[in-house]
């Protein structure tokens, strides 16, 4: 891959992974009624599992195509780092509230 087209990738992916990682999060939250299938119930958890688990995969994948890219653009791959820790600020911030 071309060190001119990681930095554009890095950005892409980091901005995809924030609503993967919010979906995937909030379907592993929800209180189900009492009469809810067991089944179904299952299937939400994996699904939610699945998307979370790609919404992380661009996450670090972002992260790692910003460090390779850092000595040739500064800025793009900075600001994809920044908004891959405006992510973790987000998550220890919600963790604390």
């Amino acid at each position: 891959m071309k060190q001119s087209i990681a930095p554009n990738l890095a950005i892409v992916l980091a901005l995809l992974a924030w609503p993967l990682l919010y979906y995937g999060f909030t379907l592993q939250s929800i209180d189900y009624a009492r009469g809810t299938p067991l089944e179904y119930i299952s299937s939400v958890q994996h699904r939610a599992t699945v998307i979370f688990a790609v919404g992380l995969l661009c996450l670090f994948s972002s992260l790692w195509l910003s460090g390779r890219s850092l000595a040739v653009a500064k800025v793009r791959s900075l600001s994809s780092l920044g908004i891959c820790l405006a992510f973790f600020a987000v998550a220890v911030y919600a963790m604390w509230t």
